[in-house]
């Protein structure tokens, strides 16, 4: 990895450790996704990495309900989670997309666990 970007993957790890919520956009294939996981081997197993692209129609109730058992236990054996969601653009196009995005925030903004939740979400962004 170049220095620059290895700089950019430590800081914002550290970044998601002090709790800060992060939104990273895009143009499609620049390394949104080589990013996500590159700070996530960073953290290590406080990092939690989900990958929006995998969330069905079917399974958004049972996602949230993994997520959450995920961040519980997470913080649990951890102290606080560092939650990265990947492409997170294809989770709100999902039905219950903005439900979900209301759940997520209300974790990570004022749930019983938000000071101890860093987030970095990755999106992709029209290109002009």
């Amino acid at each position: 990895m170049l220095s620059a970007l290895e700089d950019w993957v430590q800081v914002t790890a550290v970044r998601l450790l002090e709790g800060e919520r992060l939104l990273l956009r895009l143009p499609p294939r620049v390394g949104k996704t080589f990013l996500a996981k590159a700070v996530s081997d960073v953290l290590g197993p406080s990092a939690l990495l989900v990958d929006g692209s995998s969330i069905t129609e079917v399974g958004q109730e049972a996602f949230r309900e993994q997520l959450d058992s995920r961040l519980r236990s997470t913080i649990g054996s951890h102290g606080s989670a560092q939650l990265i969601v990947d492409s997170f653009d294809r989770v709100l196009r999902l039905s219950q997309g903005p439900r979900l995005q209301t759940w997520l925030m209300s974790q990570i903004v004022d749930g019983e666990f938000a000071r101890d939740i860093g987030a970095l979400f990755t999106a992709r962004c029209s290109t002009p």
